[in-house]
């Protein structure tokens, strides 16, 4: 796969996205978490989200097509959650902004960087193979 703008664009959002997820991760710790047990499962999945957005920035700049496809699949089901009274779905892999709809006890919540990177993707997805304009 030759880069194009659109593949060069993704490695970068990609790695701004764990350096804002670091500076997330960094201070909540300042800030602290009162119990152990929240502490731990937060930085393990933090790291999680770290390293995998800093593996598919990777492995996008060394050229490997299908980690392009693998990255846009996760970030798509990224872009909605939900929450009810009784049951709440989202998921998260790494940083997020979102704006959220609630109705009565129900709330629906749009992630839009993973809509961004998502757009960026396909993009890039599309693009591969074409020279750099």
């Amino acid at each position: 796969m030759e880069h194009n703008k659109y593949t060069k664009a993704s490695v970068l959002a990609l790695q701004i996205a764990a350096v804002l997820n670091m500076i997330v991760v960094g201070s909540i710790l300042y800030n602290g978490i009162s119990e152990f047990k929240v502490l731990m499962n937060f930085l393990f999945f933090s790291s999680l989200a770290i390293l995998f957005n800093l593996f598919f920035a990777y492995k996008i700049h060394k050229a490997y097509f299908t980690y392009v496809k693998y990255a846009f699949w996760i970030y798509l089901i990224q872009i909605f959650g939900f929450e009810s009274s009784h049951f709440g779905f989202s998921l998260i892999a790494g940083f997020r902004f979102f704006i959220t709809w609630s109705i009565d006890d129900f709330a629906l919540t749009i992630n839009l960087f993973a809509l961004f990177m998502s757009v960026l993707l396909l993009k890039a997805m599309r693009d591969a193979g074409k020279p750099n304009k």
